[in-house]
C-alpha cells in the first residue's frame, strides 16, 4: 500500500511562463555554476504575497518582481526567498499583494555540478589515451529545476533565451541556432 503524505500542488495554475531569458556561468573545475533568469509570464492565481518557483539544489542570491501595467511597471519589495526543499520550490515574497496579471521575475541563483545524469552533469572520456571532460545538460521530466528556478511541468510550455559563458577555445552546442558568440 502506497500513502502520499505531501500534497504537490501544480505552480502552472498559479503562474504562466513565456519567455525565460537564462544566462549560465559554468566553473567546471570547482563543479559549481552561477545563473541569473528572467521569467516572463502571467499570474494567474487569486491576490496573494508570493510567486512560487520550482528549484533544487539551487541558492539563491536575490529576485526583483515587476508588474507590467497598462500605463507603466511596479516593482515590488521582494522581503524574502525561502526554498522548500520537500516540494522542490523557491518562493518568491513580496510585502505587498501580487494580483493576477503580467509580471517579470529576475532571480540571481548559484548551484552545484553533479555526477547524476541530470540538471548539469560532467560526461568524462578518453580521446587518444587523455582524459577529457564535457559538461552537458538534462532537463527532461522534472530536472531543469536542478539548474534554474521554472516552472517546471509539461503543460508549462515557453521560449527560451540562453547565454553562457564558456572557457576560450570550448565550443557550446545546443539544440538551436546561435544567436551570437
Amino acid at each position: 500500500m502506497f500513502i502520499m503524505s505531501k500534497k504537490v500542488k501544480r505552480l502552472f495554475s498559479e503562474f504562466i511562463p513565456e519567455n525565460y531569458d537564462l544566462y549560465l556561468d559554468i566553473n567546471r573545475e570547482k563543479a559549481k555554476f552561477a545563473g541569473k533568469v528572467t521569467i516572463r509570464g502571467q499570474k494567474v492565481s487569486r491576490p496573494n504575497k508570493r510567486i512560487t518557483f520550482h528549484q533544487s539544489g539551487l541558492k539563491a542570491i536575490s529576485a526583483k518582481i515587476i508588474k507590467h501595467n497598462k500605463k507603466d511597471n511596479s516593482e515590488f519589495t521582494v522581503s524574502r526567498i525561502n526554498n522548500h526543499d520537500s516540494f522542490d520550490e523557491m518562493r518568491i515574497h513580496s510585502g505587498e499583494l501580487l494580483h493576477p496579471g503580467s509580471y517579470t521575475i529576475e532571480i540571481e541563483f548559484s548551484g552545484k555540478i553533479t555526477p547524476q545524469m541530470n540538471g548539469i552533469y560532467p560526461c568524462n572520456f578518453k580521446i587518444n589515451g587523455k582524459n577529457k571532460q564535457l559538461i552537458a545538460t538534462q532537463f527532461e521530466s522534472h530536472h531543469a529545476r536542478e539548474v534554474f528556478p521554472c516552472i517546471d511541468e509539461p503543460e508549462a510550455k515557453a521560449t527560451f533565451d540562453l547565454s553562457i559563458t564558456s572557457p576560450k577555445g570550448e565550443t557550446v552546442i545546443a539544440n538551436t541556432p546561435v544567436k551570437s558568440q
